[in-house]
């Protein structure tokens, strides 16, 4: 297993919030690997922004990383998708704590990047 399937292993494995249905840990789960393998592949391409701004040119590497940290994110977006999907369906009130807790995250990234 590459590094890039690993993207987000370790945050996955922290415990889920108290007031989160066990219902829905997978989800949060899935959220968070999404979120990770998001920063990763932002990661690489702001490495290749600042070395294209300094004269440099990607190399076939930094090609191939781009696009199987992208191939990671892709299929992290589709597990969560599906995740939220089936739990919404199989239980609403659960979908609707992670989301408000997914809510919290985003309100907690916009504050710490001002």
């Amino acid at each position: 297993m590459s590094a890039e399937d690993n993207v987000g292993a370790d945050r996955a494995k922290a415990n889920a919030p108290l007031e989160l249905p066990i219902v829905a840990h997978g989800a949060w789960w899935a959220y968070l690997a999404m979120l990770d393998s998001k920063q990763a592949h932002y990661g690489c391409l702001e490495r290749l922004d600042f070395k294209y701004r300094h004269g440099g040119t990607r190399t076939l590497a930094e090609g191939a990383q781009l696009e199987t940290l992208l191939a990671a994110h892709d299929r992290c977006v589709r597990e969560f998708a599906s995740a939220i999907k089936a739990l919404g369906a199989a239980e609403p009130a659960a979908r609707d704590v992670l989301i408000t807790l997914m809510s919290e995250i985003v309100q907690v990234d916009k504050g710490a990047a001002h």
